[in-house]
C-alpha cells in the first residue's frame, strides 16, 4: 500500500512540474544601467502541457560602451513548480554563452565557452491585470572564477490579455579573475512585449 501511495505522490508531483497550457511570449527590455551604458535584451518563452518536459526561454542581451564590452546569450530549461494564480514559481536551468572585455584588460573570453546557469522566478497574483515579478540568475565558469549573477525585481501591466509592459529594477554582478575587478551593472529595466 505505502508503494502504491508513493508512486501516486510521485507521478503528481512531476505532474506539476511542467506548464498547464500552451503558449509562448516574445519580449524587448531596455536596462539602463548607473554606471555602464545601457544594455538591450530579447527573451522568448514557449510553454506547454508534455508531462517530464521542460518549458524553454532563450533570450541575448548585450552591452557596449567605452568601459564594457559585455554579450550573453541564454538558454534555459524550466518547470512550473508552482501555479496556482495567485503565485506562480518557475525554477530551471541551463547554459550561458558569453563575451566580456574589459578597458584594463586584454582578456576576452572565448565567445564559444559555456557557462551552467540556474534561474528561478515568482509572479504574484498573475491572474490579475497588474502582478509583481523577482527574477534571479547565477551561472559559472566550468573553468576559473568567471561567474554571473543576476536579479531583477518589478511590476508588469498586462493589456487586453496579450500586451504585457514591465518596469523593473535590476542588479547584475559579472565577477572575473582574482586579479581583475568586478563589473557591477545596476538600474531600471523597461520591457514590453506579447504573451499568446
Amino acid at each position: 500500500m505505502l508503494k502504491v501511495i508513493a508512486a501516486a505522490l510521485s507521478l503528481l508531483g512531476v505532474s506539476a512540474l511542467h506548464a498547464d497550457f500552451l503558449g509562448a511570449s516574445a519580449c524587448i527590455s531596455h536596462y539602463f544601467t548607473l554606471k555602464n551604458g545601457n544594455m538591450f535584451k530579447v527573451d522568448g518563452r514557449f510553454e506547454h502541457f508534455i508531462p517530464i518536459a521542460p518549458n524553454g526561454r532563450a533570450f541575448i542581451e548585450k552591452a557596449t560602451d567605452p568601459g564594457l564590452n559585455f554579450e550573453r546569450m541564454v538558454g534555459f530549461g524550466y518547470y512550473e513548480a508552482l501555479d496556482n494564480g495567485t503565485v506562480s514559481l518557475d525554477i530551471g536551468g541551463g547554459l550561458s554563452r558569453y563575451t566580456f572585455k574589459t578597458p584594463r584588460t586584454t582578456h576576452t573570453d572565448s565567445a564559444t565557452s559555456l557557462m551552467p546557469t540556474y534561474m528561478a522566478e515568482a509572479v504574484l497574483f498573475e491572474d490579475q491585470p497588474i502582478h509583481y515579478y523577482g527574477r534571479f540568475s547565477k551561472g559559472g565558469s566550468l573553468l576559473g572564477s568567471t561567474a554571473v549573477r543576476d536579479i531583477e525585481v518589478g511590476i508588469r501591466v498586462v493589456v487586453a490579455r496579450l500586451a504585457l509592459i514591465e518596469l523593473g529594477y535590476r542588479d547584475q554582478r559579472l565577477t572575473l579573475a582574482q586579479d581583475e575587478p568586478n563589473i557591477d551593472m545596476k538600474g531600471l529595466v523597461l520591457s514590453y512585449g506579447l504573451k499568446f
